[in-house]
């Protein structure tokens, strides 16, 4: 069948089912390079509700390269162009090199690994279709870019600025609709009620699936001049929709009442607004498609220029132009690919072969830290959630000073591969829905030598009360790092492949008096001393999140 499909060089005779092998072929071998990637695209997919959408935007790509080849006909072109093949090579070169490196660190950089992917594609365009064929089905390719979750260090801060702009735009439409209404951050305080923006209700996702609405109907309608209008559309009609959905929150728990703001009703009426926003491109869509061709009307005899679609068939050429036919095109490609898949389970046969960092335990155990610290008396207390006991110890204590009666909380927990590092109060604390005070952070000198310890202040989603957060870390370093002086090769490969040793350190201090700030010091002061004796020599303390890579899906350590 191979030899059959080798000797059919024209579009008109070309079986189907020989085409259909050679596709599936090349999708075979690309899920063997990118299987870990699909995977961790759909564990993404299942546990963040911002890239929920992902499961959609597969089918859809699919939908639209379906449309597109009943439009145009076959991708296959008998004869392209030597120079389209040297682009089509490149670009998966290209795509194959950053899964590669994308494969050398410890946490997959999911947002690297997922664009190599689609760079890979659009290289199989040029090399199968050349430049019609990758102007044809380019977009649908290209839309796939929807499915790739932005990196966490962007998503975050991203999501804060969209939160900030709807909580002022909400208080706005809350006034003009008569509410009293008081906006502190984050929260909206209604007469004997507070509303909070979360950051599930800052509209990123909103902004999202709106954006790859309008290109999705910009490339079923082959209309450019109407996706780039409501390309633009999309992200002010997400905006105005979610803010629409937090003012009729605030209308109706003014007027009838907490209870009738959560629960389903609140669920349907974030349904409500998401289909309005909906409506509102699709009529947006409508209007634009309906003035165009109108505009165009005129000219709809007009010759076809030669920069519209092709149908997939070889434009005439120049007879210098030297041309590569399909079948070596295809040949080379799948031996392309071939050397891919070999080259991937070559790199983690040698990524396993490196082994691992060397496990350094801790001095002391946790368990002999002392429950006396001066006027502070320590409790252990269970952890309530099972999801914070990921180290190999833990210690969990409330210490209560015995003449102030202050209460405070320590947590500390050792990781034999560094995972206590990914957990930062910046991120944590903002998770559960607390709200940061920027102003009220410092550092806070303690004994030792090592970088200060970092005073954070949350307040709760309510409002009313707040508390100092206290963190910091020690990273645990091996023979190698203290007696050798590593290449830069060597350093690079095992600060983006390995993990340290090490144990983070935090304090919990609610805030109930101006001085309880100060008492908090006192006790991360001794809580500092003390912690020294339980690390090895070759601990070095460090607070700063910038001592986090955080790339594509989760977080690497730069030690």
């Amino acid at each position: 069948m191979m030899r059959t499909w080798f000797r059919n060089e024209t579009v008109a005779d070309r079986p189907l089912v020989n085409a259909a092998l050679v596709a599936s072929t090349l999708a075979m071998t690309l899920t063997a390079i990118y299987w870990p990637t699909f995977r961790e695209l759909e564990e993404r997919w299942r546990m963040d509700p911002s890239w929920s959408h992902g499961y959609a935007v597969v089918p859809a790509c699919l939908w639209l390269m379906w449309s597109i080849a009943k439009r145009t006909g076959s991708l296959w072109r008998g004869d392209v162009a030597v120079s389209e093949v040297v682009v089509g090579v490149l670009a998966v070169l290209v795509g194959l090199g950053l899964h590669g490196t994308a494969n050398l660190y410890f946490v997959r950089p999911l947002t690297l690994d997922a664009v190599s992917f689609v760079l890979t594609l659009l290289g199989l365009l040029w090399i199968v279709g050349g430049r019609v064929g990758a102007r044809t089905y380019g977009g649908a390719v290209l839309f796939l870019m929807f499915m790739v979750p932005l990196p966490f260090s962007w998503q975050q801060p991203l999501a804060e600025h969209l939160q900030h702009l709807v909580s002022i735009t909400s208080e706005t439409l809350l006034s003009l609709c008569g509410v009293p209404v008081h906006r502190e951050g984050y929260l909206l305080r209604l007469p004997g009620q507070t509303i909070e923006v979360a950051e599930g209700c800052s509209g990123l996702r909103q902004i999202t699936l709106f954006l790859a609405m309008s290109v999705f109907l910009g490339l079923l309608n082959r209309r450019r001049d109407v996706w780039l209008p409501l390309l633009m559309l999309s992200i002010p009609v997400a905006v105005f929709a979610n803010t629409l959905r937090i003012t009729l929150t605030g209308l109706i728990v003014a007027y009838a009442g907490s209870e009738w703001a959560s629960g389903v009703l609140h669920e349907v009426e974030g349904l409500f607004t998401f289909a309005l926003g909906l409506g509102m491109l699709w009529f947006a869509a409508g209007q634009l498609r309906h003035r165009f061709d109108v505009r165009a009307s005129g000219a709809a005899s007009a010759p076809r220029s030669d920069t519209e679609d092709t149908g997939g068939l070889t434009p005439p050429r120049s007879p210098v132009v030297k041309c590569v036919r399909l079948r070596s095109r295809i040949a080379g490609l799948l031996v392309l690919l071939s050397c891919g898949v070999a080259a991937n389970a070559a790199e983690q046969n040698w990524v396993s072969e490196l082994g691992s960092v060397p496990t350094i335990r801790l001095a002391r155990p946790l368990a002999e830290f002392p429950q006396e610290l001066g006027e502070w008396g320590g409790v252990d207390t269970p952890v309530a959630r099972r999801e914070f006991l990921y180290g190999e110890e833990h210690l969990h204590r409330v210490y209560r000073h015995r003449v102030s009666g202050q209460t405070l909380t320590l947590w500390m927990v050792y990781t034999d591969d560094g995972r206590d590092r990914a957990h930062h109060p910046e991120v944590c604390m903002r998770a559960i829905g607390n709200i940061e005070d920027r102003e009220q952070r410092q550092a806070v000198a303690v004994p030792g030598t090592g970088a200060p310890v970092e005073r954070f202040f949350f307040r709760r989603p309510n409002g009313q009360s707040g508390q100092w957060v206290y963190h910091w870390y020690y990273v645990f370093l091996d023979a190698f790092d203290v007696q050798t002086s590593p290449t830069t090769w060597q350093r690079l490969q095992r600060n983006l492949r390995f993990h340290r040793s090490g144990l983070s350190v935090e304090i919990f201090a609610p805030k109930l008096s101006d001085t309880d700030g100060d008492a908090a010091d006192e006790l991360v002061r001794r809580v500092a001393e003390h912690v020294a004796q339980h690390v090895p020599p070759t601990a070095t303390r460090r607070t700063a999140r910038g001592d986090y890579l955080i790339i594509g899906g989760g977080r690497v350590v730069k030690d």
